[in-house]
């Protein structure tokens, strides 16, 4: 299964790193790519709201590009990975990974322009190279280690799940990536085995 097959496309958390990592998701023979084939990445751009900007319209009709963007998303999303490990577990980040992030991050570029007759000032992030695309994921992914209370970032609590989420409840005790998903197969596993169900 790929992302463009996926019915519905994936739940987003409104992170766009946790979003990158939660493309590989739990499958029946184990766990599944979502982001297999370039045009896969191209409709995780346009779900995941990423902003090409003066690329954004180039990357349908550039299969090479798109075959580019998706071994270095591939790439980022692994640092990620490591990066959320070593930050739940309040241990220092490897400097291979920060080395990755931070060179997606050099990518982007952002400006502040003046908005209409307002005056008021607005910032726009714009891509200047194909890998410029994903800086917005990368500095979520930093805001994440740096910003993000650690104990609330953790990974999906079911044994099959490699989702990662950042707890935002009120009590902090979220296990489940989704609660309709991993949540919801462990309260009927629980009561099956309660049941005698297996």
């Amino acid at each position: 299964m790929s992302y463009a097959e996926r019915d519905g496309g994936l739940e987003l958390s409104g992170n766009l790193a946790l979003d990158l990592v939660n493309t590989i998701v739990p499958g029946r023979d184990g766990p599944v790519d979502l982001l297999g084939t370039p045009i896969d990445l191209a409709t995780w751009f346009e779900a995941a709201g990423v902003s090409g900007g003066a690329l954004g319209p180039i990357l349908p009709d550039s299969p090479p590009l798109l075959r580019l963007l998706l071994a270095e998303a591939i790439r980022l999303r692994a640092a990620i990975v490591r990066l959320l490990e070593a930050a739940s577990a309040r241990e220092p980040v490897a400097e291979d990974v920060r080395f990755a992030i931070d060179r997606v991050m050099a990518e982007g570029h952002r400006s502040t322009r003046m908005a209409g007759e307002s005056g008021t000032l607005i910032e726009i992030r714009e891509a200047r190279t194909p890998l410029g695309l994903l800086a917005p994921v990368a500095v979520a992914a930093a805001r994440l280690a740096v910003e993000a209370d650690a104990a609330r970032l953790r990974p999906c609590a079911a044994r099959d799940c490699t989702r990662w989420f950042l707890d935002t409840s009120k009590g902090g005790r979220r296990r489940w990536c989704s609660m309709t998903t991993c949540g919801n197969r462990a309260k009927a596993a629980r009561f099956r085995r309660r049941h005698g169900g297996g």
